[in-house]
């Protein structure tokens, strides 16, 4: 469970470095998407555009204790013109079947507003 969790935060972060919002929005998480419409991906572009992605390091995924349904991830971030790296502290991925519906049966995807908050690594 965790290694499909990782596929799609890595999908979701290789498409910030290509800035392929309409892309990045299949990895997103259902409940996110739910009632957006169809400006989901000008919402995704809106908040990452800002910070140009270069590279990633996803460390190791936790579960939450009593749940199967969420992985959160650290994740070492480089921005472009920045030394050094950044820090997501808690890069937070679910699996749901439907929206506001966490189940292992569903599909992986990102909580976008997870992973803008970021500190210095």
């Amino acid at each position: 469970m965790i290694e499909k969790a990782k596929e799609a935060l890595s999908s979701f972060l290789d498409c910030w470095i290509s800035e392929d919002y309409k892309e990045m929005e299949k990895h997103v998480q259902l409940t996110w998407l739910s009632g957006r419409g169809n400006t989901c991906h000008k919402q995704l572009q809106r908040s990452f555009r800002r910070r140009q992605l270069e590279r990633y390091e996803i460390l190791p995924g936790i579960q939450p204790l009593g749940t199967k349904a969420r992985v959160d991830f650290q994740v070492k971030v480089w921005l472009k013109g920045a030394n050094d790296p950044f820090l997501l502290e808690r890069a937070v991925v679910i699996c749901e079947f439907g929206p506001y519906m966490p189940s292992i049966k569903g599909d992986w995807g990102v909580n976008p507003v997870s992973v803008l908050r970021m500190g210095q690594a």
